[in-house]
C-alpha cells in the first residue's frame, strides 16, 4: 500500500459533505444500538465465513481510506463484495426488527414512536453507507490492477472522482462559512 493524497482528500471531503448535509448536526445520525447492530452482525458473519482472512481484511480496509494498493488483492475484494451484500441485508433486518419493537411499544407509549422509527431507519442508513460506500470502495480498489507509472497515476478513477467532489464540497463549505461570517 502506498500513501495516496487523493484517498485522504476523498475521506476528509466525505466527512465535510456529511457535516454540510446534516447542517453540522451529524450527531443526530449516530445511534449506538443501530451501529452495533450493523457493524456487529456484519463482522460476525464475515468472521464466520472468512475466519483469519477477515482479521487481515480489517486493517487493510481501513488503510484503503488513505492508501492505494500496489497490486490487486482478490481475496480482500471477495470479502468486500460479500460485505456489501451483507451490510445491506443486516440494515434491512434491523429495520424490520426496529419496526416490530416500535409497533409493539405503540400501545404503551405513543410518544416513543419517533425515536423508535429513527433507530429503525438508521440501521438501513448504516447498512447502505457502510456497504455501498465503504466496502464498495474497498472492493473497487482491491479488484483493480494499478496503472503503470508513478504513484500519482497509481490511483483508481473512483478515488480521483471522490477527491474532486470532496474538494469542491470543501470549497463550497468554505464559501458558506465566509458568507455567514460576512452577514454577521
Amino acid at each position: 500500500m502506498k500513501f495516496s493524497p487523493y484517498h485522504t482528500i476523498a475521506t476528509i471531503g466525505s466527512l465535510f459533505i456529511l457535516a454540510y448535509v446534516t447542517e453540522f448536526r451529524a450527531h443526530a445520525l449516530f445511534d449506538v444500538t443501530g451501529s452495533l447492530w450493523v457493524i456487529g452482525l456484519t463482522s460476525l458473519f464475515l468472521l464466520s465465513v472468512y475466519k483469519k482472512d477477515f482479521l487481515s481484511f480489517i486493517p487493510y480496509s481501513l488503510l484503503c481510506l488513505f492508501c492505494a494498493p500496489t497490486s490487486p488483492q482478490p481475496r480482500h475484494a471477495s470479502i468486500a463484495k460479500t460485505a456489501v451484500r451483507t451490510t445491506a441485508a443486516v440494515g434491512a433486518i434491523g429495520l424490520i426488527v426496529g419496526m416490530i419493537f416500535m409497533l409493539g411499544a405503540l400501545s404503551d407509549n405513543p410518544d416513543g414512536v419517533g425515536a423508535g422509527m429513527a433507530v429503525a431507519l438508521l440501521t438501513v442508513l448504516y447498512g447502505l453507507v457502510l456497504g455501498e460506500l465503504f466496502f464498495g470502495m474497498v472492493y473497487y480498489v482491491s479488484s483493480q490492477d494499478p496503472p503503470a507509472g508513478d504513484s500519482k497515476t497509481n490511483l483508481p478513477v473512483a478515488g480521483l472522482l471522490m477527491g474532486f467532489l470532496s474538494s469542491m464540497a470543501g470549497i463550497l463549505m468554505l464559501s458558506f462559512v465566509l458568507y455567514a461570517i460576512s452577514e454577521v
